[in-house]
């Protein structure tokens, strides 16, 4: 399923493909339960979205990219994905899409910082659920594989480890927007400001 409203699959997410809405024609700003654009529609500032970087075109090759797999795995069962849930078929899309979720962020590590209260267990953040579920590894405080700081503010101890050992400071709009796009974007376009 491809929809925006992610509260109306309450029960097993892993079949649907989230989306930011589109909003081409004038209309309310954000569905139920958020999300979307703020602002006017595309048609009222006379323009479309981005035809190479848009909710609509990531949509479209995760469909593409996913109906190749699952017809793949259909036609020559080895060539299936691994299977994260083995009672369901190997070309079931569940399991596909799991796969391909895994891709956007493998080999990313991430600690966060000022994200959330200092008391709240950070394994309960839904910022760190997203990250594993796109293929980031988590830890509550940095390590040497640590890739990325995901940070609200910089002046914090880990934004400074990170910034000592040449790893990426981004604003947590860099890990939701590589996983609403499906695929890991520039942390340059993220990056969290120098104090000062």
């Amino acid at each position: 399923a491809l929809d925006e409203a992610c509260a109306q699959w309450p029960c097993d997410r892993r079949g649907l493909v989230a989306i930011e809405r589109y909003r081409y024609f004038p209309g309310p700003a954000a569905p139920v339960g958020g999300g979307g654009r703020a602002g006017r529609s595309l048609l009222e500032v006379n323009r479309d979205e981005c035809p190479d970087r848009g909710v609509l075109t990531a949509a479209s090759r995760v469909l593409d990219r996913v109906h190749a797999v699952v017809f793949a795995a259909l036609n020559h069962p080895g060539a299936a994905p691994p299977q994260t849930d083995p009672s369901l078929q190997p070309w079931d899309i569940r399991n596909v899409l799991d796969d391909e979720r895994r891709k956007v962020l493998a080999g990313c590590a991430l600690v966060f910082s000022r994200v959330a209260p200092l008391q709240q267990d950070p394994c309960t953040l839904a910022l760190w659920r997203l990250a594993e579920r796109f293929g980031a590894a988590c830890s509550a405080a940095p390590v040497d594989a640590t890739t990325h700081v995901v940070a609200g503010a910089r002046g914090t101890e880990k934004t400074l480890w990170a910034a000592q050992h040449g790893r990426h400071v981004v604003s947590p709009a860099w890990l939701e927007a590589s996983c609403m796009l499906w695929r890991r974007l520039p942390e340059e376009r993220f990056a969290l400001p120098l104090p000062g």
